[in-house]
């Protein structure tokens, strides 16, 4: 029933779009990004792995197609293969490779209604929370899943994050020129995508899986502003009972947990600029596996080529948890380092080289390197 749902919502958004007479109304979108992975130290073996990713969408603008304003209607499925390297080869607990996420032929990923009202805007529908949480964009270009969702958010809760979407609510106010707050509720609980194909059942339960429930407020300097800056603080609130970390035998009502980012752009002239990011979160320790998460780094672009196309950056994460080991719960860090660059082959066809040192308990180093090519039609 959802499948058809899913295929006659497109249809009709794509013919409808055909009659729209601004060819701004109907966006597509057409990308593939391939990983080719190799551990040179450390982990359980030396391996060579290829993972891919191909993303299909559109979205279509209500407003330009001169229907109603404000208006926005998305649409999107990946296919995702390789085994992946986290999964089968390093066992970092962080994931090296955002795109990691397993053979799976095809996957919904987005399917939404957004609705602009002046200041405030409301979006409903299958959703992921990197839409509109915790986006910073000197963190867009790293491979590594944490910088685009804290650990203390994946590693703790079921919540629709990559490669697994779900029901939610989002609502938007625009405070003015630079603040902006944003809230959203989700189902408590995503499907696992191991059991569900193609991602299609989509809980909505809320009485047995919780409630998920975020809220962000966000601070963004003028375009025009230099040095340019951005900060936000975040909170994430289950309203479900979660299991004790150190004794099975208690449990705690509710789960929460709060995060901090923030960039600056320190350097800008003749097409080359530079910038700084930070990132934290905290979650409470005696109910999540990943309590402490934190990161630093430095942004560039410009400097590796004449077109001043090129993105540089360096990355250091640290993440705090705890593992269950024979002799019982210990705490456990894992710090890793990412630094790459990436060039504009041409406007469709990005390369990147990027290079892994991973720390870990019990004193394992894991070095790797990456090359990652991407493709992006529309």
């Amino acid at each position: 029933m959802k499948n058809g749902i899913v295929v006659i919502l497109c249809a009709v958004c794509i013919c409808s779009a055909g009659y729209a007479q601004d060819e701004k109304a109907f966006l597509p979108k057409v990308s593939y990004t391939g990983d080719v992975i190799n551990n040179f130290s450390g982990g359980g073996r030396r391996s060579l792995q290829y993972m891919g990713l191909l993303d299909v969408g559109f979205q279509l603008n209500t407003e330009a197609a001169r229907w109603w304003k404000g208006g926005t209607f998305s649409a999107e499925v990946l296919s995702t293969h390789g085994k992946g390297v986290s999964a089968t080869t390093i066992y970092d607990m962080q994931a090296i490779c955002s795109i990691e996420a397993g053979n799976h032929a095809l996957l919904a990923w987005e399917l939404w209604y957004h609705q602009q009202l002046g200041r405030f805007g409301i979006r409903g529908g299958l959703m992921n929370i990197t839409d509109d949480f915790m986006c910073q964009p000197f963190t867009d270009a790293f491979s590594g899943s944490s910088y685009g969702t804290f650990p203390t958010l994946s590693l703790n809760y079921s919540l629709p994050n990559y490669p697994t979407a779900g029901l939610g609510l989002a609502a938007s106010y625009q405070i003015n020129a630079n603040w902006s707050a944003l809230t959203a509720l989700f189902n408590g609980r995503v499907a696992d995508i191991d059991e569900d194909r193609f991602n299609m059942k989509w809980r909505a339960n809320p009485r047995k899986d919780g409630v998920l429930s975020m809220t962000e407020l966000k601070y963004v300097s003028d375009s025009t502003q230099f040095p340019a800056h951005m900060f936000g603080i975040g909170a994430v609130y289950h309203n479900k009972r979660f299991p004790s970390i150190r004794d099975v035998e208690r449990s705690y009502a509710n789960n929460y947990t709060f995060y901090a980012f923030g960039e600056h752009d320190f350097y800008q002239r003749e097409g080359r600029t530079a910038g700084a990011f930070l990132q934290g979160s905290y979650a409470v320790k005696n109910r999540n596996v990943a309590y402490g998460y934190s990161a630093v780094g430095l942004i560039a672009s410009g400097f590796f080529s004449r077109s001043r196309t090129d993105v540089a950056g360096i990355g250091l994460t640290q993440l705090y948890y705890q593992s269950a080991e024979e002799d019982g719960v210990r705490d456990r860090t894992e710090h890793t380092i990412e630094v790459f660059v990436r060039y504009n082959l041409n406007k469709y066809v990005t390369i990147k080289p990027t290079f892994y040192t991973i720390f870990s308990h019990p004193k394992t180093v894991v070095t790797a390197a990456m090359v990652e090519f991407g493709i992006n039609l529309f």
